[in-house]
Order: C-alpha cells, then sequence, then structure tokens
C-alpha cells in the first residue's frame, strides 16, 4: 500500500505522520521536501528526491512525504497511492493551504483520510470539518492526533512511540495513549486497502 502525506501549509504534521507510520509498521519512505530531515533520521528506510528530479519512480508499500508546496511530482505519487492522507491544523486561519490541497487532491479521485494533528479537544475540528467537507462535496473521515508531548519525544529519539510505550518507565502511560492513537490510524488506514 502507498500513500501520499501532503498539505501546502507546513508545520501540519505531515513528517510527523510519516515517521511514525514508517518506524511503526513496514513502510519505507521517499521524502520530497528540501526542509525536511525525515531522509537523514531514517536512512534506510527514507530515500529522498530532489526538487530538480521530474520523475518519481516507482515504489511500493511507501509513505510520499511531501513538504508544504505543490511539487511536480505530486502526480506521479498520487497515481500510484492508495490513499492520501491531509494533516491540517483546525484553526480557520491556517485553512486556506488545506483547502488548497483538497483541491488539487480531489482531482486524482483517490480517497482522502483527514487528519487532524494536535488536538486539544474534539469539537475544536467541528467548523473546520464543515468547511472541508463543503470544499470536497461530500462527507470525509478525519481522523484526530491529540496533543502529545510523546510523539516528538519518540521523532527526537528517532523510535516508534509504540517502541517508547513498550519500554515502560514514568511516562509510559502517555506514550501508551500516543501509542494506541498510532495503532488506530492505521487501523484507519487499512479500511482503504
Amino acid at each position: 500500500m502507498n500513500i501520499t502525506i501532503c498539505n501546502f501549509k507546513g508545520g501540519v504534521g505531515k513528517s510527523l505522520i510519516a515517521h511514525q507510520l514508517i518506524t511503526s509498521f513496514d513502510f519505507s519512505g521517499v521524502e520530497i521536501d528540501p526542509y525536511g530531515n525525515l531522509a537523514d533520521r531514517l536512512p534506510e528506510r527514507v530515500s529522498k528526491i530532489d526538487l530538480s528530479e521530474k520523475n518519481l519512480g516507482q515504489f511500493e508499500n511507501t509513505i510520499f512525504d511531501f513538504g508544504g508546496f505543490n511539487d511536480v511530482k505530486i502526480e506521479q505519487a498520487i497515481k500510484q497511492s492508495n490513499l492520501v492522507i491531509i494533516p491540517f491544523n483546525a484553526t480557520i486561519e491556517t485553512l486556506q493551504s488545506t483547502v488548497d490541497t483538497i483541491n488539487v487532491v480531489k482531482e486524482f479521485d483517490r480517497p482522502i483520510l483527514f487528519v487532524a494533528n494536535m488536538i486539544q479537544k474534539p469539537e475544536d475540528i467541528e467548523e473546520v470539518s464543515v468547511i472541508i467537507q463543503d470544499v470536497l462535496g461530500f462527507e470525509c473521515e478525519i481522523f484526530m492526533i491529540p496533543v502529545s508531548a510523546a510523539y516528538q519525544t519518540a521523532i527526537n529519539q528517532n523510535v516508534s512511540v509504540l517502541e517508547l510505550a513498550n519500554a515502560g518507565g514514568l511516562k509510559s502511560f502517555a506514550y501508551k495513549k500516543a501509542a494506541a492513537n498510532i495503532i488506530d490510524l492505521k487501523q484507519s488506514i487499512d479500511n482503504y486497502k
């Protein structure tokens, strides 16, 4: 299964989601982001594609992690993906780039999973979800990732949050909640196979 993760807005959690899917499950990665460090963190599992490259190539069981811009290779990635994940921040102020992303992605007739990142309370996404579904023209699934320092700790330590949860210790409760959320995300993804 190939997955494209994109949003033309930076800082919405694209690389966080890619990192956790790659380190937690059996995915490889392709990074198309000159400012990203996913390939540096996971050099055995992630290759970096330079922006000057015009052809993406063919991949299997891969996460395509795009930077916060519309790249010519996004069409190539989406066409070989089973699912597009669009992470977003649940604020009206940051929504325009997400709307721009939706308008590009919806033309490819691929399933889209929206991931509301760093949510404090579920009602935070209500207004934003109405706008997203209005732009799409139909109802869609929105998966929520709650605010948790566990994800940043996992990235800083360059491991899966599942690994941190299994290690135990004083913070294991926070890690276990974050790990359960990543497992739930993977189950949502598997529904698109």
